[in-house]
């Protein structure tokens, strides 16, 4: 066979087409669907899936949609030039649904969408990727978009979670309508969207549709932080330009954990990104727009839309036109807001909205489309996910000081004291977050801490949106009980508030928190306590941010005792993918949760990190 004497199935372009990978013991498919594959054991070698292809595509038995040809159009595009064979002298195949796919889409360009993580949505706390396929038409809403996504019922979010961590979701590519996404993204969940439009000529479009075609109703195990979203979209674009090579590159660097945003970037880096867009969300609108009135201005747009005010009084007012125009504006999109948030019937938000309308077309001056946005930083061009730290310090602890020497690493992600360029203010998602210590005069090396999960999510509440605060915090740390060696325990602490803004600089925030302890404590293998916190997030210049915070809980089950927490952490950036933080940490433990200082263990920490971000 000419096929075996080429040696075709260790050519990257058909381990592209099946998705292999290598492992330790040869190549593995990342399609867990065994309708994609035509040999028995095909998933896991290429060149019998390549010999069952060969045999399948360009054999004698009768055509239909079913048929290996229409089945898998790429496949058979890149064999048929390989193998240099003439078509027409095939038998001919009627393959009615691919040709119907390669009618109605026939692509003139591609992007690679990426809607933003919002602040107050722990599902899209990464972001997501898709891609768009421009038809050509005068609106760019008629554009296809492909994505991929995990297919669940799963409601309960501590088990989808955990699920999804361990690949037990199919994931599936589906093709639909683009306008139906950005309503999704923009307008019911409220987070901008980036488009990155790619430099592909047709025919790479052509082979990337093809493609597409091919994986339509396969499936794959859905990883959140592996085999997901960003990381399954690559195959496609490794299809259309094999040179890009961005599958392999990833998987050899982060087999188990890729980032939305960190395929952006790879995307970007390869040189495959023309241009890029930027389209605000609702919520983005809605805050530009109020931006520009004073907060009487805000509030009667407000009574507008809840229907506590009519138009006429807009109309009749002293308020310039101007101003005019700018309310009712900002009155029909937040009116637009609340119904997709179902804070209103559809027979008062169509009430209102229409006479909205109505005023509004009285004014006669440009509608909402002439207001543009100024976009933010681009989410590529923010800090890199990963990010590695050495530092040094002092503790004190019941009058016994020592000195410190550390380093950290964490795969992901940004926290309050991170630089905030391309990143949503206010957010904080880290993950396995771990800190080795080595001490001084007691020349012991420990584990200070993990981080496993720490989120939060600072929302600062208006006239417009009012926002809860919430955070996480799940790992493993040193608590100061006593004079001798502090233990390592594993907490769980979870905790919900408000945030504020009272300038544009600023956010302060306070919260009702609850902490569970578990570990080698004095009287108890447990501890159960209740408390708050508040804090000051303030951003002194742009290479400068400043982080107050103090935190009391008490303990009033398990393991009785107070426990009282201030913190002043400095963050200063010398370049976006650099920085320098400065932490103080005052800690109060006493015996019984009750204020009597009795048995206080007083606890001192300063220290200074080099964080490197990669």
């Amino acid at each position: 066979m000419r096929a075996r004497e080429l040696r075709l199935h260790e050519e990257r372009e058909w381990r592209v087409l099946l998705h292999y990978q290598k492992t330790l013991f040869g190549h593995k498919s990342l399609i867990d669907d065994p309708k994609f594959f035509l040999a028995p054991d095909g998933r896991a070698n290429p060149r019998s899936e390549l010999e069952a292809t060969i045999r399948g595509l360009f054999g004698t038995e009768p055509g239909g949609d079913e048929h290996p040809r229409c089945r898998f159009p790429a496949r058979y595009e890149w064999l048929k030039g390989k193998l240099d064979i003439d078509p027409e002298k095939l038998p001919p195949m009627e393959c009615s649904r691919l040709n119907t796919v390669l009618e109605k889409i026939k692509p003139t360009g591609a992007a690679l969408a990426f809607p933003t993580s919002h602040i107050n949505s722990p599902a899209s706390m990464f972001g997501h990727t898709l891609v768009t396929l421009d038809t050509g038409a005068k609106s760019p809403l008629l554009s296809h978009a492909v994505n991929y996504s995990a297919v669940t019922n799963e409601t309960f979010g501590p088990l989808y979670a955990v699920k999804g961590l361990l690949g037990y979701y199919p994931g599936y590519f589906s093709i639909l309508p683009y306008y139906a996404k950005i309503q999704e993204y923009s307008d019911f969940d409220h987070r901008d969207i980036w488009e990155y439009h790619l430099n592909f000529g047709r025919d790479e479009l052509r082979r990337m549709l093809l493609h597409i075609f091919e994986l339509d109703l396969i499936y794959s195990d859905y990883y959140f932080f592996g085999e997901n979203c960003s990381y399954n979209l690559l195959y496609l674009f490794d299809v259309a330009r094999p040179s890009l090579a961005l599958t392999d590159r990833f998987y050899k660097s982060f087999p188990f954990w890729v980032i939305p945003i960190d395929t952006v970037r790879g995307v970007r880096d390869s040189g495959a990104i023309e241009r890029t867009e930027y389209r605000p969300s609702r919520s983005s609108m809605i805050k530009y727009i109020a931006s520009h009135l004073s907060g009487d201005g805000r509030k009667l747009a407000v009574a507008l839309a809840r229907g506590e005010k009519s138009a006429r009084d807009v109309l009749e007012s002293d308020a310039s036109d101007e101003d005019k125009i700018r309310i009712l504006d900002l009155a029909s999109e937040y009116t637009q807001y609340r119904y997709s948030k179902e804070y209103t019937t559809k027979e008062d938000y169509s009430k209102v909205f229409i006479s909205l309308l109505q005023a509004r077309s009285t004014l006669g001056k440009p509608e909402m489309s002439e207001y543009i946005v100024p976009p933010p930083a681009d989410p590529v061009e923010g800090h890199l996910s990963a990010r590695a730290s050495i530092g040094a310090g002092l503790t004190s602890k019941e009058g016994k000081t020592d000195y410190f020497q550390q380093i950290r690493i964490r795969p992901s992600y940004h926290t309050l004291l991170d630089r905030d360029s391309g990143y949503v203010e206010g957010g904080q998602i880290v993950f396995t977050d771990i800190t080795l210590r080595y001490y001084d005069i007691d020349r012991r090396l420990e584990l200070n801490n993990i981080d496993l999960i720490d989120i939060a999510s600072l929302s600062p509440r208006d006239e417009l949106f009012k926002s809860v605060s919430w955070k996480i915090n799940t790992g493993l740390t040193r608590l100061p009980i006593d004079e001798g060696r502090d233990p390592l325990i594993f907490h769980l602490s979870p905790g919900g508030g408000f945030a504020f803004r009272p300038f544009s600089a600023c956010i302060i925030y306070a919260m009702f928190e609850s902490e569970a302890d578990l570990g080698k404590l004095p009287d108890s293998a447990y501890s159960l306590g209740l408390g708050g916190s508040a804090g000051l997030l303030l951003k002194i210049k742009a290479c400068w941010k400043l982080h107050l915070y103090a935190r009391e809980i008490a303990h009033l089950a398990g393991e009785k005792r107070g426990d009282l927490r201030f913190s002043a952490s400095q963050g200063f950036y010398p370049s976006r993918n650099t920085a320098i933080a400065l932490e103080c940490v005052r800690r109060v433990v006493r015996e019984g949760y009750a204020p009597s200082f009795k048995g206080d263990v007083h606890s001192d920490e300063l220290a200074v990190n080099f964080n490197l971000f990669f």
